[in-house]
Parts: structure tokens; sequence; C-alpha cells
């Protein structure tokens, strides 16, 4: 068979199509190519093979490692720099995997020269059948890789460890052989192929463009990514074929989880939550262990060594050591909850269960859950059921949700118990909630229970509280005590309020005497004071004469006033006095005022001075008054100076102002003394100088250094530089990027090329940001950013060089940026090729622009058809664009009708513009139920805009029900006699 006419489903290469579901449109039969370290060795000789010379490829590793794709993807890879297939016009055998070793052995000598022999899991023609008619495979491979007339030929072989020690290891007599030639054949031929991911390839992983990568690397334990995708379409086809009641267990646990519930399920929760899935004729043809069946249904491995349930015993309450629990794997918590459930809401006969059964640990998370989707009723009852040491914080989270609900008297209630026991953040949260209430006597009267040293937060909230009832003597009274304990604020505060009532001398010697007393630095705060009652020359007198009578401090505060006054003398001298009574800081205000007076050499004498004492600022104080008058280098030589004294932040300061200074390798020294105060914001700013400031050649060294010391692999790196990304510079780039990080050449143009796309969305945004405030949309047209052509160009050459799908990213930028038809034809080739499928959402909305509406919307109502509604948001927007108002309506509502939330969404934003306000309230209450918070906000903006206030107060105050109602009222001690009633002790909690 031609090689580029097989599939990877006919060589034995799983399909992981089924993966992702929220993204299940977009996917292709094998997910995009990562590659590891092993793919460039297995690149390099299947080359040298096509080159001419025939040979053996043997891969060793264990099973699901990724060997048969890794022979795949080097077998259909393209020349370099080139889109022509390496092996075309060749062929391959057998053209559907696995054979039997007598095929072949019947088979190889009438095979063609260039054709590629495929033995995946080659024990099944080495081992399986025997030694002898393995010995006899060996000694034909070996004899048609050897016979040059025959050539070329390339044989591809995996094999385990296991089988790899049976043919290998060291054996005598007639044992020793019968493998000679199976020895030969694998000779300095075998790469090795590890199991997992390393975590930096982890790393890089999640930042695939194949969101099933993504999925795996995420989700995947120890870095064992390749066996996650190996398993996750057994468990897809498992949980589509499992039968009512094991399907009625997996969909228990799913709603448990969506509302929030942790992992962990009880069984008795699991037991009593399913059968409501089940209908009633189905309930009463199940035996008395229909559980355990279904459950030893799904807890058996399938393809891998993991079950649809996993199972423990015990709870994390520690009450019922002997009780079983569930949880779903890793693969169905991602599809089912990770990526579906964020819009959903379990089955209504399941919340019963919920309150009786569910798990202490997941109490308050299924309160939180419910708070956020407006479920306010629901989420009480689970904070109410809270019992033993929990018990507290359920009843924090209680009363901060009735805050938010503007319910502040049941709110109060759940503090009181523990404000009367004097707990502080109970004191703390109750006045708060009295002042937002609008109650401030009685705020005060509550903080008023604080008494411990550590109130200080409750004693500034009471003399607010005094303040806004009025009281202002009392709040002085307050502030007084805060300033007892050392709060220099709460002083000043004081002294402000004393100066309003009894005049500002009151307050300065309110000040005066906290400074005797307590030793507060009070002096700015009494300069300020007497600054904003009299003047400055008053403030000045006043420190003057309380400097000569011994108050050393107030030289300081008094040439900072003087300084701001233009007394730049003067400011000197009484710095210099402050200096002479070693205040401290002295030196480092001594040397930024002579700096900034001109007096460099003062200035430098003095931080100099500050730095031997152990205050290295000082000189970096001066630096920034250098840079400040264009003084670069001697800025740089101060933060050098500073740095060597222990400053380590100033080495990233000194190296920008040698970057400015167009001091490549200064600048590059600089930074790598940094160490932990480097960071790559400072790094980008220093590359930046050096690009701006020299030629190309230092322009070339700049970006390798930058792109050396920049921890980050992702694109965002390129924005800071993507300016000077041109011509020879972004090669120079793209190979630093590879040296640095171990990657290949088309790795590193897919990251140039992402970060030429991020850097040209910034800069349309910008322009966009620009044209708004100039409030005009003609005023820089329609621009296209030059990084956009640079984008497209790498995504282009990173396809070249290994990575096809970067084409379909050089597509959705052409999307982007309004150039539909050479997407679409862009589309259209990718498409040819395998790597997108018919209904991808891009290939749609391109084909709709287009105006090929047929073609489009036959594939999307195919889609439809079998309940796939995600792509429905992207073609429903490109529909509308282009006038298909009624396409676009029609689809809209099948998407409602099939439970899509954000079709729902879109459908109540068009109605609003339609001023049909009603029907989008109805949309957005269902969606806001659902997990859709953001919808909110559009509620608000409906009712009030109806001067409905009634109707949005009785939203905030009981929250929605689960079908997207407005609940009707209801009370705490409602729901905790309902739970008292049911064996509860919830009223008990609620008044406690």
């Amino acid at each position: 068979m031609p090689l580029m006419n097989c599939t990877p489903s006919q060589l034995e290469i799983r399909s992981v199509v089924g993966m992702g579901r929220a993204n299940s449109t977009t996917q292709t039969e094998l997910t995009a190519y990562f590659r590891r370290g092993h793919d460039e060795e297995i690149q390099h000789r299947v080359s040298s093979i096509a080159g001419g010379s025939s040979g053996v490829v043997a891969l060793i590793g264990q099973p699901k490692s990724g060997m048969k794709r890794a022979l795949w993807e080097a077998i259909r890879s393209s020349k370099p720099g080139m889109l022509a297939p390496l092996l075309d016009g060749w062929w391959i055998w057998p053209g559907t995997s696995p054979s039997d070793p007598r095929s072949l052995l019947a088979r190889i000598g009438e095979l063609p020269a260039r054709t590629v022999l495929w033995l995946p899991n080659a024990a099944r023609y080495l081992l399986d059948h025997g030694p002898e008619v393995g010995e006899q495979v060996a000694r034909e491979l070996r004899d048609l890789v050897y016979d040059a007339r025959r050539g070329p030929v390339m044989v591809l072989l995996t094999l385990s460890q296991g089988d790899i020690h049976r043919l290998t290891a060291s054996s005598s007599g007639a044992q020793a052989a019968l493998s000679v030639h199976a020895r030969q054949l694998l000779a300095g031929n075998v790469i090795s192929v590890p199991d997992r991911f390393t975590e930096a390839e982890v790393v890089t992983a999640r930042n695939s463009e194949d969101p099933r990568i993504v999925e795996a690397a995420e989700h995947s334990s120890d870095g064992y990514v390749i066996q996650y995708l190996v398993e996750a379409p057994d468990f897809q086809a498992r949980f589509s074929l499992a039968g009512p009641v094991a399907r009625a267990i997996l969909q228990c646990l799913i709603d448990a989880r969506i509302i929030g519930h942790d992992p962990w399920v009880r069984a008795q929760l699991v037991r009593a939550g399913a059968l409501g899935y089940l209908p009633e004729w189905e309930r009463a043809r199940l035996g008395e262990s229909w559980f355990e069946e279904a459950i030893d249904q799904l807890t058996a491995c399938g393809v891998g060594e993991t079950g649809m349930l996993l199972v423990r015993s015990g709870d994390d309450s520690g009450e019922t050591a002997t009780e079983r629990m569930f949880r779903l794997n890793d693969y169905l918590e991602c599809q089912f909850v990770t990526e579906a459930g964020r819009h959903a809401l379990p089955a209504p006969h399941l919340w019963s269960s919920l309150f009786s059964f569910a798990a202490p640990g997941s109490l308050i998370p299924l309160g939180r859950e419910c708070r956020r989707r407006g479920l306010i009723r629901e989420a009480a009852r689970f904070f109410l059921l809270v019992r033993n040491g929990a018990t507290s914080a359920a009843r924090r989270e209680l009363a901060d949700m009735m805050r938010g609900c503007g319910r502040f008297d049941e709110a109060l209630d759940l503090h009181r118990a523990a404000a009367g026991s004097h707990v502080p953040a109970a004191v703390l949260a109750g006045g708060q909630i009295l002042l937002e209430a609008g109650r401030p006597e009685a705020a005060a009267e509550w903080l008023g229970q604080a008494i411990g040293p550590g109130d200080a937060e409750s004693l500034k909230l009471e003399a607010i509280a005094y303040v806004e009832a009025g009281q202002r003597q009392k709040a002085v009274e307050v502030y007084r005590r805060l300033a007892k304990g050392g709060d220099v604020n709460a002083a000043v505060v004081a002294a402000e309020m004393i100066a309003e009532e009894s005049g500002y001398e009151k307050g300065v010697s309110f000040l005066s005497v906290q400074r005797s007393a307590t030793g507060l630095n009070t002096l700015a705060g009494i300069a300020e004071l007497v600054v904003e009652h009299v003047d400055e020359g008053r403030a000045v007198e006043w420190l003057r004469d309380h400097a000569q009578s011994g108050d050393a401090d107030a030289y300081l505060v008094g040439a900072d006033l003087l300084l701001g006054l233009g007394e730049i003398e003067e400011a000197l001298q009484w710095c210099d006095h402050a200096i002479k009574l070693e205040v401290a800081g002295a030196r480092i205000h001594a040397a930024r005022m002579y700096a900034r007076a001109g007096l460099s050499d003062t200035a430098l004498a003095h931080a100099r001075e500050a730095a031997r004492r152990g205050e290295p600022q000082a000189l970096a104080e001066v630096a920034k008054v250098h840079v400040e008058r264009g003084l670069r280098r001697r800025a740089m030589e101060c933060y050098a100076d500073a740095a060597s004294c222990g400053h380590d932040e100033s080495w990233v300061s000194a190296a920008e102002q040698a970057a400015v200074l167009a001091e490549m390798s200064t600048a590059a020294d600089y930074y790598r003394r940094a160490r932990r105060a480097g960071s790559p914001q400072a790094a980008a700013r220093i590359a930046v100088a050096l690009c701006r400031s020299g030629p190309p050649e230092t322009v070339h060294e700049a970006l390798r250094w930058y792109v050396g010391v920049v921890e980050s692999a992702g694109p965002d790196s390129v924005l800071p530089v993507a300016q000077f990304l041109r011509g020879d510079a972004a090669t120079v780039a793209i190979e630093a990027y590879s040296a640095r990080h171990g990657a290949d050449l088309g790795t590193a143009m897919k990251w140039l090329a992402e970060g030429f796309a991020s850097a040209a969305r910034k800069a349309t945004a910008a322009n966009a940001s620009l044209q708004e405030s100039v409030n005009t949309a003609k005023f820089l047209g329609d621009v296209t950013p030059r990084e956009f052509g640079g984008a497209v160009y790498w995504f282009e050459q990173a396809a070249c060089y290994g990575y096809p799908a970067a084409r379909v990213q050089a597509a959705e930028l052409l999307l982007e940026f309004d150039r539909t038809s050479e997407a679409l034809v862009l589309l259209r080739e990718v498409q040819s090729t395998g790597l997108l499928r018919r209904t991808d959402p891009r290939l749609l909305v391109a084909l709709i622009r287009e105006k090929h509406f047929d073609e489009a919307l036959a594939m999307i109502e195919s889609e439809l058809d079998v309940g796939e509604t995600a792509l429905i948001g992207d073609v429903v927007s490109a529909l509308l664009r282009v006038d298909r108002t009624k396409d676009a309506m029609r689809l809209l509502s099948r998407a409602v009708d099939a439970g899509n939330v954000s079709a729902r969404v879109i459908l109540a934003d068009r109605q609003v513009r339609q001023n049909r306000c009603d029907k989008a309230l109805d949309h957005y209450l269902v969606a806001y139920c659902r997990g859709r918070a953001d919808v909110w906000e559009k509620v608000e903006r409906i009712l009030k805009g109806n001067g409905d206030s009634t109707t949005l107060g009785e939203l905030r105050m009981y929250g929605v029900t689960v079908e997207g109602k407005p609940s009707l009222p209801w009370t705490l001690e409602d729901l905790a006699g309902d739970l008292t009633a049911v064996g509860g002790d919830g009223q008990d909690r609620y008044r406690d």
C-alpha cells in the first residue's frame, strides 16, 4: 500500500477523538504531536534511510509510551524546509497491522525498494511463534536490509523492555544459536522511549494548541500523559455503552461534583441518588445486589489500570471508617465535571440525597457553589448542616452570605454568641454589618465588646462608627486608646479632630504629649497640622524650636518641609544638623538632597558613609536623582556601588543604565549578579534599551542574551522585543530559544509566531482604545499591525518544520483580522491533510463569512442532530455578522433546547437589544443558576432600567430556585426548623 494512503488506525495507532467534550468539534483523529527528546534521534535515522541507505529503527519502551506514534510522525514528516513528504513515493507493509510472521516470510522476497516494514509489538514476529520462526524472521529482515540491490528499505519495530531482555539476554548452547540473528538485527539500532514526560515536558505540554494534550498534561499523574491519552477513548466508549444502572451511578457522581461536592462521595449518597435517574419500571426490575453488581462493573479495569470509578473506605470525618466512598477517574472528572459541568445543575431529585448524605467535608464547598449560582436557600441549608469542628467556619460563611444578601439582622445573629465571648473576628464582622446597614450607633455599641490588645481593627471601626453617628468626642476617645497602643495614624486623626473642635494648638499639644509619653514619632503629623491651620513658615518655626529643645528628629521633618518650599540651602543645613546628632536615616536624606542640589560629590560622600553604616539604599537614592538629571553613567556607577554594598535590587537598575549606554557585556554582568532581584520585566527593559541604542550586531547579541535569561518558554516573552525581531533578528531569536530550551526549530518558530500574534492583538487593542478616546472610528483607519504578517509567516514556517497544526493557528489569526478568504483557503488545505474535522468551528465561520451558507448550515445541522452544541456561539456570531438573522435564531433555539447555556445567554443578549427584556430576564436567571455568574450584572441592569427595585431586592435577598425563578421569601429560622424536623440540629446551631 502507498505510505501516503495509509491512516493511523490501519497501523494500530489509537484514535483519541472523544476527549474534551467542549472541544469535540475541533478534534482530529490524532492529537497534535508533542515532540520529545528521542524524536530527534528517530527523525535522524529515518531521514538517513530515506536518503538511500537501508536500515532498522527499533524503539524500546513500556506499553503506551507513544512508540508507534513517534514512528508514524517520523515517516510522515516533511523534508526540511519544505512541505513535500520525506517518504513521498514509498510503500508500507502490512497495509493493515498487525500481520503475522508467516505472511511476512511469504511476502518479504516480493517487497519493492522504498518500502517501510511496520512491525509494532515486534514480539509477535520474533517471539510469540517460537524461537525457530522468530530467528527465521530476524535473518530474512537482516538479508533484506543488507541487500543494497533491494534498497532502500526501512524496518520499524517496537519492543517492550521484557521483550528486548528475552531476545538479547546472555544464554548458551542451542538457545544462544536461536537468537543470534535477532541480536544482530537490533545491535546499534535501539532507541529508548521514556514512558513518562519530564516535569519540563509536562509544563510545555500544558501550552499545547491541542486541548487534549493540555487536558492530559494537567490531569495525568506523575507525567503519564500518553497513558491518559490512550485510556481516554476506552473510558469514553465504556461510558457511552454503560447500562442504565451503571450510567445512573456515574450521573449521580457527576451531578454531585458539578454542584461542589468533593471528589470522594459516600456510598449512601450514590446509592440513594442513583435510583432517581432510573425510570420507575427500571427500578422495579432491580435485584437485591443491583448496586454491588454495578459498582463491580464500574471499578473493573479496561485498557489501562484504572476503572471508571475508584473506591476507598472511610470518609473525611473519620466517623464511618468502614463505609465505602467512590470517585470518578481523572478522565471522567475532566470530561463531565471540569469541562462540561460548569454550566449544569444536578437532577432535581438529587438535592434531597445531597442534604441527607453529603460528606461532612463537602458541606461548605457545596454551600459556596450554590451561593455562586444564586441558589441562596440551598447554600444556607448546606451551611446549617455543618457540625463539629467546622461549625464556626460554616457560621462565618453563612453570615457573610446573608450580609451580601442585605439580610443584616440574620447575619448579625450568627455572630452574636461569638461576639459575646469577645471573639475579635466576630466583633469586627458584626460591626461591619451594622455600619453597612446604616446603623452607626448600634455598630459602636456592638464594637464596644472589643477588649483585647488584638482588637485594634474593631477599635478603628468603633471610632468610625462614632464619627458617622455624630459622636465625635467618643470617637476621639477611641483614637486616644489606639494611640496609646502605638498607632501613630490614630494619634494624628485624633489630633485633627481635636483641632477642628478646639483649635490647632490643642491638636499640636495632644500630639506632643503622645510623643513624649509613648515615643511615637508624631512630628510629621504636627507639621501637617500647623501647615493646614496656619502656614509652612509657622510649621518650620515650631520644628526649629522643637529641634533646638533636644528633639533631633525634627531636623529631618523640617528639612523635607524646607525642600518643598524651595529653601534648598537651609534644608541642607538642617540635614547636616541631623547627621551630627546621628538621627536615623539622616544620611540617606542628605544624600538625596545634596544630589538634587547638584552637589554630587557631597551627596556621594554622605551616601557612601550611609552604606558603610549599613544603609546602601542611600547610594541608590543618589543614583535615582542622577537618572532624573540624565546622568546615566554616574547613575550606573552609583547603582553598582549600592549593589556591591548589599542592595541587590540595584544590580538590575545598574544593568538598565548600562543598557541605555549600549554596554552589552556590562549590562549582562550586572543582571547576572542580580540573582533574586532579576525578573522577566527587568530583563525585557534591559534588552529593549540595548536594542534601541545599538547597531544590528548589538541587537542580535541583546536578543540572544534576553532569550537566554528569561525563564518563561511562553510566547509572552516575545512581546517586549517584538518590534526588533525583523529579518535576521528573528532567526537569531529562534536559534537562541532552541538552544535555551532544548527545542527543535519548529517549536521555536511556533513560539515566535505566537509571540507575534500576541503583539498584533495588543497593537490592535491599543489602536481601538485610541480611536475610542478621540470618539471616532476613522482616526487611524483599518491598520493591520506589522506583527500580524510576522505571525502568519512563522506559523507557516513552523508547519514546514514538523508542526503542521501551526497552519491552523495561522488561519485563526487570519480570521481574527478579517482576512477571511485567505483563512478559508488555508483551512481547506489543512482539512485535506486530516488535521481538521469537517465541522471545525473555524472552518464554519470562514464558510459563513465567505457566504458559503448552504455548505456551512448543512454541517452545523448535522452536529446539532447528534446533540453537539459547543460550536454554536462562534457560528451564530458569524451568521449575525452577515445578516443571516433567521438562520442564527433558528440555530440558537435548537441549542437552547439542547441545554446549551452559552446559547441561552446569546439569545438573551439579542432580546435585550430588541427591547424584549422580560424574555431576556428569564433566560439570564436560568443561566445564572446554571453557573453563569457573569449574567448577574445584566439582570441588575434590566431591573434597574425597568424601575423594578422590588424584584431586584427580593432576588438579592432570597436568590433564585433551581428552575431559574425568583425564590419566595424564607428565613434561616424556617430552614433550621426544617432540618430539626428531619433529625438535624440546624436550629440549635442557628440560635447559638
